[in-house]
């Protein structure tokens, strides 16, 4: 089912009834098991446009930059604090560090980030997803700026 979380084990389709989880040691030429997913989002995050193992059509590594400005980026009232290095440091680990607006994550990412969340994703579907996602966001931005012109 598309829109509910999987576990990635699916029943195996001979019939027997067996174990659809592959025992034994499989590992790739640099000695991982290439059948894991990243351990942590950190982990995810240094390797997030890397095609997963069973992957079987390549996706775009293209990241589109938004028109949403990053909250470190917004100025604050002329009274309030203005932000220091450290708190502009603080940035999320999928974001460019020099970026001053929001950059959406690419088609590979995208699909990435359903996989290791336990979604089941299809690697067809992910170019038009990514795209509506990019849309709704970019309409809900204007939509909050036109509603803060108005007040």
């Amino acid at each position: 089912v598309a829109n509910t979380p999987t576990s990635g084990v699916s029943a195996t389709s001979d019939g027997g009834g067996g174990c659809p989880v592959k025992h034994g040691s499989s590992t790739d030429s640099e000695g991982k098991n290439p059948f894991t997913l990243p351990a942590s989002l950190e982990e995810a995050a240094r390797h997030p446009q890397s095609p997963l193992f069973d992957q079987k059509i390549p996706l775009s590594t293209h990241r589109v930059t938004s028109s949403i400005p990053r909250a470190d980026e917004l100025r604050p009232e002329p009274d309030a604090p203005q932000p220091t290095t450290t708190t502009t440091a603080k940035h999320a680990p999928h974001q460019p560090a020099s970026a001053s607006n929001w950059v959406y994550p690419s088609e590979q990412q995208f699909y990435n980030a359903m996989r290791r969340k336990g979604w089941e994703a299809h690697e067809e579907t992910i170019p038009s997803v990514v795209r509506i996602h990019n849309a709704v966001n970019e309409r809900g931005w204007s939509e909050i700026r036109r509603w803060e012109n108005e007040l």
